[in-house]
């Protein structure tokens, strides 16, 4: 198991080979990683791997929820913070918490109308971030979600969203448009 904020704050840190012996990830384990370009996920053929990556650019694991003999891989873990936009694949059913903590590229996201729960700080500090439509699956925005995103203009936030949690949108000195 990788623990909680394992790896959080290494800003350093640009590339980590994991273990096959690792089976679990904990919360935030690459928050403020601003600098990690290369996750490499080792495989043994005699065991099975609840982590991979898909297009290079998302560390995706089964969720705890998730029978383990199931093969889908659908909790966002972490984001290589290297692009300016980005499309969440639809097999994403949960943003893990921190999951694009500090993603300061970060311009435009798309958010899959598979996403059914969104993480603590899964946004925080994406300084870049203009505008983001929260599909109609999302029931709650925990707290810390759009923390520190300055550059946050407009949100789209569905009436199937009955909670927002503290410091959603603290810091965010550019909204102007909430619908």
């Amino acid at each position: 198991k990788i623990g909680n904020y394992a790896f959080s704050g290494c800003s350093s840190l640009t590339k980590i080979t994991i273990p096959s012996s690792v089976r679990s990830f904990g919360s935030g384990v690459f928050r403020g990683c601003s600098k990690l370009k290369q996750i490499t996920i080792e495989t043994r053929e005699d065991k099975e791997i609840n982590l991979k990556m898909i297009d290079n650019e998302f560390l995706v694991g089964k969720s705890n929820e998730t029978n383990e003999t199931n093969d889908q891989y659908n909790i966002l873990h972490f984001v290589i913070p290297n692009s300016k936009t980005l499309k969440i694949p639809t097999s994403i059913e949960i943003i893990g918490d921190y999951s694009f903590s500090e993603s300061t590229t970060l311009k435009q996201i798309s958010i899959p109308t598979s996403v059914t729960q969104i993480g603590i700080g899964a946004f925080n500090g994406c300084t870049s971030l203009v505008e983001i439509s929260i599909p109609s699956s999302v029931t709650q925005i925990k707290k810390s979600t759009f923390k520190g995103c300055s550059s946050l203009t407009k949100i789209e936030i569905p009436s199937s969203v009955t909670e927002i949690g503290k410091s959603a949108f603290k810091k965010c000195s550019s909204l102007t448009q909430i619908s």
